[in-house]
């Protein structure tokens, strides 16, 4: 994946997530792939999980766990930080 690429990526995931953002739970990595087709990307949730982990670094801060899944991290279920949301809505969306 290009640069360019993974930033659009990037930011299909904030969009699937900002979709959500109303709700109690967030999403896991397998509900944020199926969303994702909508965007055109069919990447593996190994893929999505690498680039919610670099989103939630404490520089970048877009998304958060909400459950770090209590058995296998990969089971985390995702949601979009104030700081994700102003990301979007300086690109417009």
């Amino acid at each position: 994946m290009t640069p360019a690429q993974a930033e659009i990526f990037d930011v299909s995931i904030l969009r699937v997530l900002d979709l959500n953002a109303g709700r109690q739970f967030g999403l896991g990595a397998l509900a944020i792939q199926a969303l994702l087709a909508t965007y055109g990307f069919n990447e593996s949730t190994d893929v999505i999980n690498a680039r919610l982990a670099y989103m939630s670094d404490a520089e970048i801060g877009f998304v958060a766990p909400i459950d770090k899944g209590q058995f296998n991290p990969a089971n985390a279920s995702w949601r979009i930080t104030a700081r994700g949301l102003n990301e979007l809505r300086k690109r417009g969306y």
